[in-house]
């Protein structure tokens, strides 16, 4: 029994691991998205790694990095670059980068230098992000093609446009077929092809595309199946190069209609070596007359004649030099297609096949074009002229956004797996679909090649769209929008959540996606009263990074035995509010207004105090990290003892310890909440202050310790004219920052010059050694006829050592000397086994 046991234990890790690498199957190292954004060019960067996805710390983060992070992601280039998570909020899980350091044209991020943390990072606040620009230059699109370098107009080497970029693309399985859909794109014909036989020169740059697989009907590269964009292993030597030729001209393959009452209609004949001749009628079918049809450019086929009725080729003409076509109907033209050689073979029927072509808009329906079956919801994709399904592994709720925004509705609020139950067969056309959410048709997501699939064939995608704005999550019955019963819109109605399993991490997700910050609190019981209607949802299972509960493990819908007293609700925390939001700090009872008074942090519902043990003992971080949080420029001092008198309720924290990149109290170290040894005697207190005459700051950087210099003076903030700005100043404000010295001081560029920032009025001339502006000669001098083309002065200061508090050194300590004592019995008892 006990083998069994441990048998099935390992059988049941096996089958976690399994799932979990089906969930992220086909995103590979170094896959980037955005999260926390109101749009799908913008939000917090996060980066694939070991099977999950996490952040990048902001340390070295500038518009270069987030340039190459906007064109791997197929944007235009960047309009914004974040180096800390004020903007779109703080992610959960690892931080797997830091120092990110990009020149600003590589097309990945893995292509740049970066740090990996190893575990070293854990500090959310300073999560990048960016903003991508969706503008366009001129008409040029991502999947745009030219031909360059080439000695006439219709030949070259093949360039395409992704992101901000043209690029070059590896001939790695690169055949005719690919070369078909790339002279179509360029207005040629559509078989008018002859494979590349000369080189048109290596490229330079990015190389865009690898692998590309089309089958050679397709209207657009972005419907072949390629590697992802910017992946390849390849060098410009490898750069693929085509030839493409108009209609009328002649090779060997060409084929055209005769004797039909209309250019749709006819015999089929087929040129090769300087002559037309026909085709043998023996077995012929739809499917070769749909290649024939699609070859010359029409919608389809609607008949295949095999009887003689658009007459035989008179003595004079050459006669049949083509047996035995076979075709599956969905090659690009009938040279691609199983047959004999030339002029080879025995024409049993002696008949010479002819078609008859579907002259239906070619814009009917394209290739990539999406449907919905009645009553089921299964899609349906329109590929090589006929509709087929779409197989549901791996299929998830950002494939279905796509598919949705695809038919003109808002999202989808449900994808699944719909199996027929009277098995009846559907051809399934397209599998392994990895959409990111954000793209106009499922043929441009990531996906396997059309027809190739070993899916079963009674098993399709589906999806549910919403129309409009409507929501498909929703809080009811709360006293604020912000908590709430948690509802869920499906199959026509609202129903409910049951509690059992419901977690922290699920309410997490569920309160990201209705746009606020994060989750507060679980209520479970019907705590907001029984709600009406089906119980839609059990088991819900998520991890807290995902960004809907549809990408959540859960129970198939209405599977589930409970109760309407065990709905579900939630509290959530929004983005900004005045006061009682979670780790919110507040200052009370001080004497000269709001920027004095005893530190008080909000936690789990209720207002509590902070003890004054080892406060202040780390350079002072802890009272800066207050008056940071609170919006004021710097501390002036801490006032142990209770010195504003002691606070009520219980005290909340003690033995804090901040570091310097802290922006928060709840992201210092302490002893852990409500752990203490104080009373309200050592309540501790803090007096901040807004900015004072030559105070200084660094703005506009791209870093915490980078930036455009500025000083206060005269009640406002001044930026300082490069010419009178030397090391020496430079030294000084890396120094009243916190900053160790100057990296480098520079001009900035006047384009990006801030007009609504005055220059000072007057110059600073410091000896380097002050410890703030303050302490440095200032003249006074009339700056109202400084050109606005005047550069203001830019600073680079080396950033601080993190280095270990005296908690994580005695800890190490401890646990080192727990160690060696343990190892020390091991061994005893080895040697105590062995030697009695």
């Amino acid at each position: 029994m006990a083998c069994q046991r441990e048998l099935m234990t390992f059988l049941l890790r096996c089958v976690v691991v399994l799932l979990l690498v089906h969930k992220n199957f086909g995103i590979e190292y170094g896959e980037i998205r955005l999260a926390g954004g109101n749009s799908s060019h913008e939000g917090r960067i996060e980066v694939y790694n070991n099977g999950k996805w996490g952040t990048i710390r902001g340390y070295g983060w500038d518009s270069s990095d987030a340039a190459v992070a906007c064109r791997q992601l197929g944007f235009s280039g960047v309009v914004s670059s974040f180096y800390d998570a004020e903007y779109f909020g703080e992610g959960v899980g690892k931080i797997w980068w830091e120092f990110v350091s990009c020149i600003g044209n590589e097309g990945l991020l893995t292509d740049c230098d970066y740090n990996e943390c190893d575990g070293a990072c854990s500090n959310h606040a300073w999560d990048v992000g960016v903003i991508c620009s969706t503008e366009v230059s001129g008409d040029t699109r991502n999947g745009d093609v030219r031909l360059v370098d080439g000695a006439n107009d219709n030949e070259g080497r093949v360039e395409i446009f992704y992101g901000d970029v043209w690029g070059t693309v590896c001939d790695d399985s690169w055949d005719r077929r690919d070369s078909d859909v790339i002279c179509r794109m360029l207005g040629y014909d559509r078989s008018g092809v002859r494979p590349l036989t000369d080189s048109h020169g290596p490229g330079n740059g990015l190389i865009v595309l690898d692998d590309l697989n089309c089958l050679g009907y397709e209207e657009s590269i972005s419907e072949c199946p390629h590697s992802r964009w910017m992946r390849h292993n390849c060098i410009h030597n490898e750069d693929v190069g085509v030839s493409c030729l108009y209609a009328e001209e002649e090779y060997n393959g060409a084929v055209r209609l005769v004797n039909g009452s209309s250019e749709s209609e006819g015999r089929v004949e087929v040129y090769f070596n300087g002559t037309w001749g026909t085709v043998c009628a023996d077995n012929w079918s739809l499917n070769d007359g749909a290649v024939v049809c699609r070859q010359l450019g029409f919608s389809g086929v609607l008949e295949a004649v095999t009887d003689g009725s658009f007459g035989e080729s008179s003595d004079d003409e050459i006669g049949i030099i083509l047996h035995g076509v076979f075709c599956f109907g969905s090659e690009g033209q009938i040279l691609e297609c199983v047959r004999f050689p030339w002029y080879y073979g025995n024409c049993t029927t002696q008949a010479e096949a002819a078609v008859v072509c579907d002259t239906a808009p070619k814009g009917t329906y394209r290739t990539g074009d999406v449907r919905l079956l009645p009553d089921t919801g299964v899609i349906e994709v329109h590929y090589a002229g006929a509709w087929g399904t779409i197989c549901p592994f791996n299929w998830d709720i950002d494939d279905g956004d796509v598919v949705c925004r695809q038919l003109g509705l808002s999202y989808a609020w449900g994808v699944s797996e719909w199996r027929d139950p009277t098995n009846q067969t559907s051809d399934v056309i397209l599998s392994d679909v990895y959409c990111r959410g954000y793209e106009d048709n499922i043929g441009d997501c990531s996906k396997g090649d059309w027809h190739r699939t070993d899916c079963p064939t009674t098993s399709f995608a589906t999806v549910s769209c919403l129309e409009g704005e409507t929501a498909r999550i929703r809080l009811v019955d709360g006293e604020s929008e912000r908590e709430g019963r948690v509802e869920v819109y499906y199959a026509g109605s609202w129903g409910t959540v049951c509690g059992n399993s419901f977690e922290l991490f699920d309410a997490q997700v569920i309160c990201r996606e209705l746009g606020f910050l994060r989750a507060f609190a679980v209520r479970l019981g019907a705590y907001y009263g029984e709600g009406k209607g089906s119980i839609f949802l059990d088991g819900l299972s998520c991890d807290g990074t995902e960004r809907t509960i549809y990408e959540c493990g859960k129970n198939d819908w209405m599977d589930n035995s409970c109760t309407h007293s065990q709905d579900v609700g939630v509290v959530c925390v929004p983005e900004y509010e005045e006061e009682a939001t979670e780790t919110a700090v507040r200052l009370k009872d001080g004497q000269t207004g709001d920027s004095e008074g005893r530190v008080e942090i909000f936690h789990h519902g209720a207002w509590g105090t902070v003890c004054d043990d080892g406060w202040g003992y780390n350079n002072f971080y802890d009272e800066k990290t207050v008056c940071k949080q609170l919006g004021y420029r710097r501390e002036m001092q801490s006032l142990l003892g209770a010195y504003f008198g002691k606070g009520t309720g219980d005290i909340l924290l003690d033995e804090v310890e901040c570091g310097f990149y802290d922006t928060n109290l709840y992201l210092c170290q302490h002893s852990g909440w409500g752990v203490h040894d104080c009373t309200h005697d050592e309540d501790i207190s803090v007096r901040c202050y807004s900015a004072d005459y030559l105070d200084s700051r660094l703005r506009n950087g791209f870093n915490p310790y980078s930036g455009r210099a500025e000083v206060y003076e005269g009640g406002t903030w001044h930026k300082i004219a490069f010419s009178n700005f030397t090391r020496n100043e430079a030294n000084v404000i890396c120094r009243e920052q916190g900053f160790r010295e100057t990296i480098s001081v520079y001009p900035e560029n006047v384009y990006q010059n801030d007009i609504y920032v005055p220059f000072i009025n007057g110059a600073l001339n410091c000896l380097g050694s002050e410890a703030s502006f303050r302490e440095c000669e200032f003249t006074p001098m009339d700056v109202t006829n400084i050109s606005e083309n005047i550069e203001a002065a830019v600073v680079d200061c080396t950033p601080p050592d993190d280095g270990l508090t005296g908690g994580q050194i005695a800890g190490i300590v401890i646990s080192s000397v727990v160690a060696a004592f343990l190892l020390g019995l091991i061994i005893f008892g080895i040697y105590h086994k062995y030697h009695t």
